[in-house]
Order: C-alpha cells, then structure tokens, then sequence
C-alpha cells in the first residue's frame, strides 16, 4: 500500500507533467515543486501577502538545492503567483492574484492559436447569455435592481453581470470584457450608458418580460463594427509584459522570441535554432537564452527539441497555461 507521503508525490508529479510537460534533472525537480507550493497556497485559500520565508527556508522546507529552489521562484514570479521583495524584512510572499495574468496568457494563447475576431465575439455573445440567465433567475427571486451606483470605469456588461448577484458570472465577463478591451473590440463603459440600460432594463425584471430582458441586455452591448476575419492580436506593450518576470533580460528576450512567434505564420512551424543560436542572435549569454526559454516553455509558446535537427520550435499553445492562472483568482475570491 502506498503511503500518504507517496501518494501526494506521485499527484503533484501528475499535475506537473499535465500542466507543463515532462521534465528531466533539476528541471523537473523546480517544476514539481511549483507544483506543490502551489497546492500549498490553494489549501490556505490563496492568502495574498502571506510571508512564505526566505530563499534558504524554501530550500529546507521542499528539501531543495539552491538552483532548483531558484528555478521554482522563478516560474512563479513568471505566473505571478509570488512577489519577491529585496532588503530588510524582505522575502518570498503570496501574490494576490490579477485577472490582468490571466488575460495577457489567454490574449496570447488566442494569437498563438491564429484565432479571428468572430471567436472572440462568439464568447462575448455566451457570456451575454450567462448575464440574461442570471437577470431572469434574479426576475423570478423578485430581486429588482431598483437603483445602483455605476462605476465609469466598467463595461456595461461587467455591470449587468454584477446585477446577477452570481460572482462566477461577474468573473467571466470581467475576463471577456478585459480581453476585448485589450484587443480593441468595443467593450462599452460609462454611467450614462449604464443609467440609461438600467430604468428599461429594472421594468422589464419587474414584469417578467424575458424576451425584454435578453433585449435591452443585447442592445446595450453591441460589437457590430468588429471584422469577424481579422486576427487577434497583441499590443506591443503586453508582448514586453508577456513574460510577467521580474528578470528584465530574460523578460526582454522572451518578449523578442514571442515577437517572432506571433509576426509570423501560426499555422506553419518556425525553429528558432538552438538555445546558442538564439543567444548570438540577440546577444544574450546562455544563462539568460535557458531562463527566457523557460519562461516561454511554461505558457506553451515553444517546446525543445533534442537530437541532430533539434532546437527552440513553435508549439501549439497550452490552454493548461491559461487555466493555471485562473485557480488562483477562483480561490483568492472564495468561489465555490
């Protein structure tokens, strides 16, 4: 019979390889690591700004040496999992999670994949049916939005969603509004806007009009303009941010080599030569190639390959790198 100690081993070596892949050596080792502080913080529910020690405490707590224990750090910083902070009273602690993260991996995972503007309409239009769904349960409850303090700063359709009630709803269309946001898809915002959904939308709850209810939530958030065949793209200033690393060379570099993922044909391979090539290219030494090659590994940018005609190549991108992101903001907001 296996043991506890065991088990929970063999589970986080399970969880590591799904999410990024076998690894060998220290590799390995750091990523099954990450994947067990990161089980670590779920069971505490994710406490942002909790102090998890210094570097030697982590080295001692998950029996690591220092360049493992580094590697680990390092990955979640990329993720934005951990915050390091210098001098005194400083350390290794919890980072509270941002939907920015999470947005900026997915954008990319969109871009990576060669999807067009219609998929990401497409999702807007499911999330609308999430918030028309929630407004009519809410209609049936007898909870009438009477009146509301609108916030400029939101889109319309983060607002609907708030009125549900239901925050796994307020969530996803936060998400979907901030990723069209970044790609210039109109996510609408503005209190008179709001004001105005709101008076219609408070006699259509009141009377039960379902029909009425889907319309003033569909009119209210239109993104009509939008050509459905244009590629998503990603702004330069998220292609610098993309790596989310405190590491600013290997952050440049990883931004470089995403440069030339994304400016380049997704549906066709691209080898970006070997971890020696791509230094002398860009003028990096190895150390700096290894942990910017790393870096993009971890959201599935790219992949290794070993052998005579191996390499940095492209890799079809790994929703388990968005997903990842995610769980943290699920756990951090206690939803269940």
């Amino acid at each position: 019979m296996k043991t506890a100690a065991a088990g929970t081993a063999a589970l986080r070596g399970l969880c590591s390889a799904v999410i990024i892949g076998a690894r060998e050596g220290e590799d390995k080792l750091a990523h099954e690591t990450v994947a067990a502080i990161e089980g670590d913080l779920f069971a505490r529910g994710w406490p942002a700004g909790f102090f998890l020690g210094k570097m030697p405490d982590l080295q001692r707590r998950y029996g690591l040496g220092r360049w493992a224990a580094r590697q680990a750090v390092a990955i979640l910083q990329s993720r934005g999992a951990l915050d390091i902070r210098r001098g005194p009273g400083g350390g290794v602690f919890v980072a509270k999670p941002s939907i920015g993260d999470a947005v900026r991996s997915f954008l990319l995972y969109l871009a990576l994949s060669g999807a067009r503007q219609r998929h990401l309409k497409e999702m807007r239009a499911i999330v609308r049916d999430l918030v028309v769904t929630g407004l009519i349960r809410c209609a049936e409850r007898g909870a009438i939005p009477v009146s509301i303090a609108a916030d400029i700063e939101k889109p319309i359709l983060v607002q609907l969603a708030e009125l549900t009630g239901h925050p796994g709803i307020a969530l996803v269309a936060e998400w979907i509004e901030a990723v069209a946001q970044y790609d210039d898809v109109s996510a609408q915002a503005g209190k008179k806007d709001f004001e105005a959904v709101l008076t219609p939308l408070a006699a259509a709850m009141e009377h039960r009009d379902n029909a009425g209810i889907a319309a003033i939530v569909a009119l209210s958030i239109s993104d009509d303009t939008i050509d459905d065949a244009v590629p998503i793209s990603v702004p330069y200033d998220l292609l610098q941010r993309a790596s989310l690393n405190q590491n600013k060379y290997a952050g440049l570099l990883a931004a470089k080599l995403l440069e030339e993922l994304l400016f380049s044909d997704v549906r066709h391979p691209l080898h970006l030569g070997s971890e020696r090539d791509i230094g002398e290219r860009h003028n990096f030494n190895q150390t700096v190639v290894r942990q910017a090659v790393r870096m993009l590994e971890d959201i599935g940018a790219i992949s290794c390959q070993r052998g005579r005609c191996g390499g940095v190549v492209r890799a079809p991108p790994l929703m388990g790198a968005v997903i990842r992101l995610l769980f943290p903001l699920l756990a951090e907001r206690r939803l269940s």
